[in-house]
């Protein structure tokens, strides 16, 4: 689970932050991050931490806090890992198909 000092750490470890410097009222704009910074933060949460955020990421601003940032995560996150029985959303085939794969 993602949490204000996890989000720091990887901010200090992936951007050269000091950890202590981070506040949670702090904007990503405040950081002098920009839009692209904003796609590393969300590939690296999905890299390190396993949790895949939806592709509009619409949570995530640059006049987002990092505390907002957080809470967004915990909420729009969901678990990369599948079973192979289950497809993601993205790969589900549309109902009508399903009868011409199996010959009817």
């Amino acid at each position: 689970m993602i949490s204000f000092p996890v989000l720091a750490r990887l901010l200090s470890e992936h951007f050269g932050f000091e950890e202590s410097e981070l506040r949670p009222e702090a904007t990503f704009e405040e950081l002098e991050m920009d839009s692209l910074a904003l796609v590393e933060v969300a590939v690296i949460v999905e890299d390190k931490l396993g949790v895949r955020l939806p592709d509009d990421a619409g949570g995530l601003g640059l006049s987002t806090t990092l505390a907002e940032a957080v809470e967004f995560l915990q909420r729009a996150g969901r678990p990369v890992a599948l079973s192979p029985s289950t497809p993601d959303a993205g790969e589900r085939e549309p109902a009508g198909d399903v009868g011409s794969r199996s010959g009817s």
